[in-house]
């Protein structure tokens, strides 16, 4: 998998969270809408790992004068 990975904001991840929030499911859905949520939730977790890992490597990145 070497494709460049895509810039995540903050502002992208609030917006998907509201629209697809990481909580139980309602147990009245058949199991084809259960696992589009697991689908939908393991996504959001995915960018959120992305948006980790830049946070960190911007703030690798970064040098402090002496």
């Amino acid at each position: 998998m070497g494709s460049k990975k895509p810039i995540i904001t903050q502002e992208l991840l609030e917006y998907l969270s509201s629209i697809y929030p990481d909580r139980f499911p309602d147990k009245s859905l058949s199991d084809r809408d259960l696992w589009i949520k697991c689908g939908e939730v393991g996504v959001l977790r995915h960018l959120t790992r992305l948006f980790e890992e830049q946070k960190e490597n911007m703030l690798g990145n970064v040098t402090v004068p002496k």
